[in-house]
């Protein structure tokens, strides 16, 4: 039976702000390649929902990621994932942090690319 595509009646089971979370560490991970397994974390926020702060547990260097519309802006900062999620809790801007800026495209697994970012900045820092 063939039927009409109708627009009006069509839904999307994943909004991109749900894809872009989901996706962030991407698939087929084995438990040695699993950021989770490592302590990473991926935040949304909830006063900034198109927002994830990704980072380790009381660890220095974290990011704030942002959905844009074909790309993520991506935040680095020395501070812990703890203290950037508060001030974006609180309704507050991140200017007064000090921030790296760089942008991703959003395809499966770009959660990986900015941990090696954070990585390399802990490394530069001192961290």
């Amino acid at each position: 039976m063939n039927t009409i595509f109708d627009p009006t009646k069509f839904t999307n089971e994943a909004t991109p702000t749900e894809y872009f979370r989901r996706n962030a560490w991407g698939g087929g991970h084995t438990p040695e390649t699993d950021p989770s397994r490592k302590g990473w974390q991926k935040r949304p926020s909830k006063k900034a929902p198109k927002v994830l702060v990704i980072g380790q547990p009381g660890k220095p260097g974290c990011a704030s990621v942002m959905e844009m519309s074909t790309t993520l802006d991506v935040a680095l900062y020395v501070e812990t994932a703890k203290e950037i999620s508060a001030v974006l809790e609180e309704g507050k801007s991140l200017g007064c942090f000090d921030p790296y800026y760089r942008q991703i495209k959003p395809i499966s697994g770009w959660g990986l690319e900015v941990i090696r970012w954070i990585e390399e900045m802990r490394r530069t820092h001192d961290l």
